[in-house]
């Protein structure tokens, strides 16, 4: 993972020094992109609250580009793998399903709420690529283990944290696709890192 985040670096701070030239057309505009990754957290954090050390997690980002800073703001869902899962008796309210009984079992999710800035650069053929660096914060919600669309049912909340993290990435993209990979790793928290796949549209 070290090495990952280290030649990332190297690929998105070296275009500064290449290329001095004017940014894409996206300056001054929003852009949007869904991603997934696979999400590593702490070992011991993950024994305590009974969920493996890695997760797999989807989202969405709206970008805002300026002349050469980047704003980021992104909703993620995190799918934990639980060690600790239940099932109970449901009885159904409702229209369709009133007095229906069933035996049903958890899940064990989160929601992330997700925010960084930093600096963009452009280089290659038609400025079509992107290297990013950017440092942000992650605030984790909804973190459970419970049966969903049952009011009284059994919870359990599974306490993670997010926090601070530094961010890099590299995008390219064609007329009306753009494919990104990034790698955030996180400076505090109980969050190890992330590696992120992104599809957005073209830049």
């Amino acid at each position: 993972m070290k090495r990952i985040i280290i030649i990332l670096s190297v690929l998105v701070i070296y275009p500064v020094y290449a290329n001095d030239q004017e940014q894409l057309s996206i300056a001054n505009s929003w852009r949007y992109s869904v991603f997934v990754s696979e999400t590593s957290f702490d070992s011991d954090l993950a024994d305590k609250e009974l969920i493996e050390d890695s997760a797999t997690t989807f989202g969405v980002d709206a970008d805002y580009y300026s002349r050469r800073w980047m704003s980021s703001v992104g909703l993620e869902f995190i799918s934990y793998d639980d060690n600790n899962g239940f099932s109970q008796l449901v009885e159904g309210t409702g229209l369709f399903n009133d007095g229906d009984v069933s035996t049903e079992s958890s899940d064990a999710n989160a929601f992330a709420l997700n925010v960084a800035t930093g600096a963009y650069w452009s280089f290659g053929a038609r400025d079509k690529n992107l290297a990013i660096v950017q440092v942000g914060f992650s605030e984790i919600f909804n973190s459970e283990r419970s049966i969903d669309n049952c009011d009284d049912c059994f919870k359990d909340d599974i306490d993670v944290d997010g926090g601070a993290f530094a961010k890099v990435g590299l995008v390219h993209s064609w007329s009306a696709l753009s494919v990104g990979l990034h790698v955030k790793q996180y400076l505090s928290g109980d969050i190890d890192n992330s590696i992120l796949i992104s599809f957005g549209s073209g830049l």
